[in-house]
């Protein structure tokens, strides 16, 4: 359990320093958290979560800013 909260703190580390950075997305398609929601992965396979707008859909590219972060996500914004 101390090996899981050490890599806990890091990746929330690591992801909080991404935040204000702008990174292109591929959309996978609607997100788990909250209604119109898409997800998609970051170059570097992160998870960023961003409002859904009409017309995107999932194989598309969009680039989104980083406005926080957990351990495991990135929540953004359409840049």
């Amino acid at each position: 359990s101390e090996v899981i909260a050490l890599q806990e703190k890091s990746s929330l580390d690591r992801y909080r320093a991404l935040v204000g950075r702008e990174f292109p997305v591929l959309i996978e398609g609607p997100a788990r958290r909250g209604v119109e929601m898409l997800a998609g992965k970051t170059p570097h396979y992160k998870t960023a979560i961003f409002p859904a707008r009409e017309g995107l859909t999932a194989g598309n590219t969009v680039t989104v800013r980083v406005t926080s972060a957990t351990g495991h996500t990135l929540s953004c914004t359409l840049a």
